[in-house]
């Protein structure tokens, strides 16, 4: 099996099954056949892999190669990938930069905002991860369930322990299997309840 099509496919399954060492292994194949017609997607996820696998220089080192090259529909998408980069790093200062140029570029689902939220609350700008993770849930989407819960953090760390149990309660009305949610809501029940 050595056709692009072929080692997409093995990919697919890899990824499905969340197999960092396969997928690696087969987006440097796919990428070295096709490298006299560069695969910017196929690049981004190489990269999104390495650094899962915590191959951060490789990684940088990639996107480096690339940046001057990239087509435009996947400006967003790059500027993501840099933004996990620097956030596996520690440079949250920089993830959120790269996370609000991603959302300025495509902001229909929200989710480079939910990113940028994560960042500026890793950096301890709390007032700012909320209120980046607002503008999230305003854009709504597939990723509401998840801003509803970071929104949720981000009151719990404030103490506005009454609004958390309202978003958390949102995300159980968006999945009802979440259980993570209804943990906290019953945590939020027993400390308003102390505060009483």
């Amino acid at each position: 099996m050595s056709s692009i099509n072929d080692l997409l496919e093995l990919l697919e399954d890899a990824e499905e099954l969340d197999q960092l060492a396969t997928a690696r292994h087969l987006y440097e194949k796919i990428l070295v056949k096709d490298e006299a017609d560069e695969n910017y997607a196929a690049t981004l996820m190489y990269v999104a892999n390495l650094v899962d696998l915590g191959d951060l220089n490789h990684a940088e080192a990639t996107l480096a190669r690339i940046e001057e090259e990239i087509p435009e529909d996947l400006s967003a998408a790059f500027l993501s990938q840099r933004g996990d980069l620097q956030s596996h790093r520690g440079n949250y200062a920089e993830a959120e930069k790269d996370y609000r140029e991603a959302n300025k570029i495509d902001s229909n689902e929200g989710e480079y905002l939910v990113f940028a939220s994560q960042a500026a609350f890793q950096q301890g700008e709390v007032a700012r991860a909320e209120y980046l993770i607002r503008e999230a849930i305003a854009i709504g989407g597939e990723v509401l369930d998840e801003a509803c819960g970071n929104l949720a953090g981000y009151l719990v760390a404030q103490k506005r322990y009454q609004e958390a149990k309202v978003c958390y309660e949102k995300v159980v009305s968006l999945d009802s299997d979440n259980d993570h949610a209804r943990e906290w809501i019953e945590d939020l029940n027993r400390v308003l309840k102390l505060q009483a």
